[in-house]
């Protein structure tokens, strides 16, 4: 699995953006996340885990 950092997370929309190490952007939603409890605490600067889909989507999200 590819690890990187939530840039951004809007929890009433399910939506949000992972920043890889390498520096490359990825979209995600909360049907994307492992555990969907975790979009209550999923905060900016969290380290995740995820697959990449499709070149620039995260899916299998979860905190690292």
């Amino acid at each position: 699995m590819a690890e990187g950092r939530v840039e951004v997370w809007y929890s009433e929309a399910g939506q949000g953006f992972i920043r890889d190490d390498a520096g490359d952007g990825l979209d995600f939603s909360l049907d994307d996340l492992l555990n969907p409890d975790e979009s209550l605490t999923l905060r900016q600067g969290d380290r995740v885990e995820y697959r990449v889909e499709e070149g620039t989507h995260a899916t299998a999200v979860e905190k690292a």
